[in-house]
């Protein structure tokens, strides 16, 4: 009869100590989540990142709204996504791989940061930036519905551009 209520007793407190502990995670999942990604995307230049409406299924991750800010080669930029989609197979997230990832829209400003040794002839090649930006990425399609850019350069007028991206 001891052993019995010993036993219960150990359950019970295992039950419990596992229900505070999904508890805790349930409430700070958004901290844990924003500190993996800021050290994911250190690499690509993000120094914060900010984010509203997130929803987590089992094959899903979806965000509202998302903000990113930082510098990469030399540019500062400020990327608002909204809508985000990542469909993801758990077996692929162990190899840091997911499906797809699907934005309805992307505002990017980018600011030329340093001085350009000629100041009227100033090239941004987004194809590049892009091609590297996207041979790095760990998904096997990205989709964009619409995006919009805003450049400027360095004491220059701004130069804007807008369309949309499917990468498979």
């Amino acid at each position: 009869m001891t052993r019995s209520r010993l036993v219960r007793t150990c359950l019970a407190l295992l039950l419990l100590s596992l229900l505070a502990v999904s508890f805790y995670l349930y409430q700070r999942f958004p901290v844990i989540l924003k500190h993996q990604a800021m050290q994911t995307l250190q690499d690509y230049g993000v120094n914060d990142i900010e984010f509203k409406g997130l929803q987590l299924t089992r094959s899903r991750l979806r965000v509202d709204k998302l903000r990113l800010l930082g510098a990469y080669q030399g540019l500062s930029f400020d990327a608002k996504l909204s809508s985000l989609e990542v469909r993801y197979d758990w077996h692929m997230l162990s190899s840091r791989q997911v499906q797809s990832v699907t934005l309805s829209g992307l505002d990017l400003e980018l600011e030329q940061k340093g001085s350009s040794p000629d100041k009227d002839l100033i090239v941004l090649n987004v194809e590049s930036i892009l091609q590297d930006l996207i041979a790095q990425l760990p998904v096997q399609a990205l989709r964009i519905r619409q995006w919009h850019l805003d450049y400027r350069p360095q004491g220059g007028p701004v130069r804007s551009a807008k369309g949309h991206l499917l990468v498979a």
